[in-house]
């Protein structure tokens, strides 16, 4: 749970909140009235037995900010093992402090909570935290104004008495069919009532796994699949690497619990033999390690680093000068560019019972550069001045028309390229199916900037029609279609 303010500048107690008129009736007129009634969830948490992390300084600080403190008075810099959350205002941002259990139902009121759902790009809390591992998410895909959001402590009060889903999320919204988005199985229900199971089996690997490739720059790609039997079963793994037994160096998954996992360890020293083993934890807290394996790298190319020429003058005296310039010559060039950007954004506020309030917003940013050039030469008239230029790869250039990538020739015959633009460095994988979804080739390379290509080698492929699916960094891009001709 997070709340902003507190009674004066103590923090909340339950006795206060109780005996508050705006949690007994329910308000969400005001922010001061709003931040009460998600408060008083923690009254419901306590109920539950559940343990209860509460953000509850007066600073309206959020989980995950230096200065944030639970009410135990330890650090509320991390949330481990989050499984509901309540709470406000991460607008236009997901601070990554957060441990989703599987089946966690989430609700951050704020403006924007689930905007740009589809979008891997966007700083929106509620979209974010499903990518990171949240179950579920109430929200909204725009300004929904403070009484239109759906309510934290309404939703995790139903959640909490055993309701599915749907129901606590119906129950928390209060409009339908306008701004509000609630995202879930509908008919989840951690906390009704049930007999109850206790998971005791620690994590395990499918058979034939990890699965160790290596990419064209010969950085070693280690796959792992989370073995689902007896039960099924999702972890976090942290895998340890070294030259010898003893390791040294040490990689985590990315956050949440998953049953597929892909690491690739960079900056490996070529013709070496690493030893390496798995931790393995499940969602219970039951661990398991992996006995010591091998590997062996190849040759590891070293990225080449991206150099941008530098204008350099040579001073030649030869009769074929191109630019002469006289002694007395101080040729001055001066740019000067002045942009100002004022956007605003202005809300009425209104203590009205069916009205909220919102701040008034209006950030002025002006941006004033001035670069002066004056070379002052006394070079005699026979100097000549040489600008390196600097090259500039032409594919750069090529409009992708909104797709991921870009095959051509198209059709082909021997060989198909993809070209690719990528605003920063990223593992992609390019993967080939033919028509029955059997997988036929993967191309796979660590590529960062604009006018990126990779080749097919199609030689003795079937003519026909494939499907190209480009994933990058472990997310699926989009597909192409490629066809081969002979």
């Amino acid at each position: 749970m997070d709340s902003r303010y507190g009674q004066g500048s103590a923090r909340y107690t339950d006795a206060y909140l109780t005996a508050l008129s705006s949690v007994q009736n329910g308000s969400y007129s005001t922010y001061a009235d709003a931040d009460t009634n998600m408060a008083y969830a923690e009254h419901y948490i306590a109920a539950s037995g559940l343990t209860l992390y509460w953000e509850n300084t007066t600073g309206s600080y959020e989980i995950g900010e230096a200065q944030a403190e639970y009410s135990d008075l330890t650090s509320a810099t991390s949330a481990p093992r989050a499984l509901l959350y309540g709470g406000w205002y991460n607008y236009g941002r997901y601070l990554d402090v957060w441990e989703w259990l599987p089946g966690s139902v989430a609700c951050d009121l704020n403006s924007n909570s689930l905007s740009n759902l589809r979008s891997p790009a966007t700083a929106a809390f509620g979209t974010q935290a499903l990518r990171k591992g949240a179950s579920a998410f109430c929200g909204v895909i725009g300004e929904p104004y403070l009484n239109g959001h759906p309510r934290p402590n309404v939703l995790l009060y139903y959640i909490l008495n055993g309701y599915c889903f749907a129901e606590a999320a119906a129950l928390c919204t209060p409009s339908i069919g306008w701004m509000p988005i609630n995202v879930g199985d509908a008919l989840y229900a951690p906390l009704a009532a049930k007999t109850l199971v206790y998971d005791t089996q620690p994590p395990a690997l499918e058979d034939g796994y990890p699965q160790i490739s290596f990419s064209v720059s010969g950085d070693p790609i280690i796959k792992l699949l989370v073995a689902d039997a007896p039960e099924p079963d999702l972890a976090k793994i942290q895998i340890e690497y070294g030259l010898t037994a003893a390791y040294g160096m040490s990689k985590n998954s990315e956050p949440g619990f998953w049953r597929r996992h892909s690491f690739v360890l960079e900056g490996l020293a070529s013709m070496q033999t690493y030893h390496f083993r798995l931790r393995l934890e499940d969602p219970a807290g039951n661990i398991a390690y992996t006995t010591d394996a091998e590997f062996t790298t190849g040759v590891v190319l070293t990225p080449t680093p991206t150099r941008t020429a530098t204008p350099t003058r040579t001073y030649t005296p030869t009769p074929s000068a191109t630019m002469v310039l006289s002694p007395t010559q101080s040729p001055t060039a001066t740019i000067a560019t002045t942009r100002t950007v004022t956007p605003t954004i202005t809300l009425s506020p209104t203590v009205s019972p069916t009205a909220s309030i919102s701040p008034t917003i209006s950030p002025t940013a002006t941006v004033t550069s001035t670069a002066t050039i004056t070379p002052t030469s006394t070079a005699s008239p026979t100097t000549t001045l040489t600008p390196t230029a600097t090259p500039t790869n032409p594919l750069s250039q090529i409009d992708l028309a909104g797709k991921p990538a870009l095959a051509y020739p198209n059709p082909g015959k021997n060989d198909i390229r993809f070209l690719l633009h990528l605003s920063r460095t990223s593992h992609v994988v390019i993967s080939i199916y033919n028509i029955n979804g059997e997988r036929i080739a993967v191309l796979e390379q660590t590529l960062n900037g604009r006018g990126q290509v990779l080749h097919w080698q199609c030689t003795g492929v079937a003519p026909g029609i494939y499907i190209a699916a480009v994933v990058l960094d472990g997310e699926l891009e989009g597909k192409l279609k490629v066809a081969i001709t002979k």
